[in-house]
């Protein structure tokens, strides 16, 4: 269960807060609470870069994102509150001549957030989540999972206990930066 009602959780937040557009390229249409990733290759409009979904587009270099954990700028979609959105609420699809504007946030260590974790389809009963637990960003989604291991970058904590998960959750996290 997250905390508060608002994806930034620290009473005294010390990140970077800036404006986007959403990429129109995957019709995506993200929650806050996700990560997202600079849209290779396209220049600013109207002084934005356009942004994308973490890993939603397939990297063929290595300059995008290749696999869950994959160590990338960790910038987090939050609600649109000039619009009266909550967080449960998703941003529209862009369209490549009307581009949604959205709002993002880098946070520094220690910075308690909430996220979403992923729900991984099939798994249901099975899926629990510690205090503590390591989280990586899942390629494609930008949502959060647990750490396997051997992932290049863990970079939140999980701070409240998930059981049984049956659906993406909002999920109290710290970040680590690592």
């Amino acid at each position: 269960m997250s905390q508060g009602n608002s994806i930034i959780v620290s009473a005294h937040d010390r990140g970077r807060h800036f404006e986007g557009l959403l990429s129109h390229t995957n019709s995506s249409t993200p929650k806050p609470g996700t990560v997202m990733e600079l849209t290779r290759g396209v220049a600013k409009v109207n002084g934005r870069f356009t942004w994308d979904v973490f890993g939603a587009d397939a990297a063929s270099t290595n300059n995008g994102v290749a696999a869950d954990g994959d160590q990338r700028l960790m910038a987090v979609l939050l609600e649109d509150e000039l619009l009266g959105k909550d967080v449960d609420t998703a941003y529209a699809a862009s369209t490549e001549t009307a581009k949604t504007r959205i709002f993002l946030y880098c946070p520094l260590p220690g910075e308690e957030l909430n996220m979403i974790f992923a729900n991984i389809s099939g798994t249901g009963a099975d899926q629990d989540v510690a205090i503590g637990d390591q989280l990586i960003v899942d390629n494609g989604d930008g949502k959060l999972l647990v750490a396997a291991g051997s992932d290049e970058s863990e970079p939140f904590i999980c701070l409240e206990t998930l059981t049984d998960i049956e659906a993406d959750t909002l999920t109290h996290v710290m970040f680590t930066g690592y």
